[in-house]
Order: structure tokens, then C-alpha cells, then sequence
């Protein structure tokens, strides 16, 4: 007369609950927990890392070609002030002996940029392939 209720009835008569409160605390405390939860983070794959010996060993083994630009665009070999001209004889020198020997170039950030350019273009033409800047 008043509605349907707590419980209805099917068609034979039968009380029925309704299911449909106890559905949503269902759903409430599902998000409550999901929300709540604590989720573990694996560890991923242990790498093996070289030890710092062998790689300073590693870069011993080849010769390293080492210029540093200053702020006042000077450049400098072995801690001696040399001109731009003489870089691609001592990097051609150096190729010689070890026909892979990397080449580093540290640029003080102050340094003009074709200052820099002239340095990397001797190194090239010296015929030195792999060639790295650094700031210095």
C-alpha cells in the first residue's frame, strides 16, 4: 500500500530482501580498501657495475688528447699556453701512436663560441674521430 519496503515479494508470494544497500557497502568498502592499499614497488634486476679500477684502466690504456679553453680564449695543452695552429700537429702526433685516442676539448663557459669551433675544426682535420667537449 506504502511501497514496496525491506523486503519484497516474488511471484509466488515469497518474501524477498533487497540487496541493493548491501551492494553499495559492498562497493564503498571496495574503493575504501583500493584507496587505502599499500603497493609494494619490486626491485628491478641487479646490474653488475665495473669497479672504478678497471675503469681508469681502461681510459689508461689509451692516450688522451686534452686542450682547455680558458675565459680569456687561450688554449692550453699539457698545462702550457699553445696557439690554435699547433692543435693539429700534437693531435696528429698523438694519432700515431693510437689511431683511436680520444680527443677532450674543456671550454671555460665564458669562452667565445668560434674560438671553440676553431679548436674542434684542427682537431678534425687532424683526423681525430671521436672528439668531446666538456666545461672546464
Amino acid at each position: 500500500m506504502f511501497g514496496r519496503g525491506r523486503l519484497g515479494r516474488d511471484e509466488e508470494g515469497e518474501p524477498e530482501p533487497d540487496l541493493s544497500p548491501m551492494i553499495d557497502c559492498v562497493f564503498i568498502l571496495l574503493i575504501f580498501f583500493i584507496v587505502t592499499a599499500v603497493f609494494v614497488e619490486e626491485d628491478g634486476v641487479p646490474l653488475p657495475l665495473p669497479d672504478d679500477s678497471s675503469a681508469v684502466s681502461a681510459v689508461q690504456d689509451k692516450l688522451t688528447v686534452i686542450f682547455t679553453l680558458a675565459q680569456d680564449n687561450r688554449v692550453a695543452h699539457e698545462g702550457k699556453w699553445i696557439s690554435i695552429d699547433s692543435i693539429e700537429s700534437i693531435v696528429r702526433n698523438t694519432l700515431t701512436q693510437d689511431e683511436e685516442a680520444p680527443v677532450i676539448i674543456q671550454a671555460h663557459p665564458q669562452a667565445q663560441h668560434g674560438v671553440r669551433q676553431r679548436v674542434y675544426d684542427a682537431v678534425r682535420l687532424a683526423g681525430a674521430e671521436l672528439v668531446t667537449f666538456t666545461q672546464g
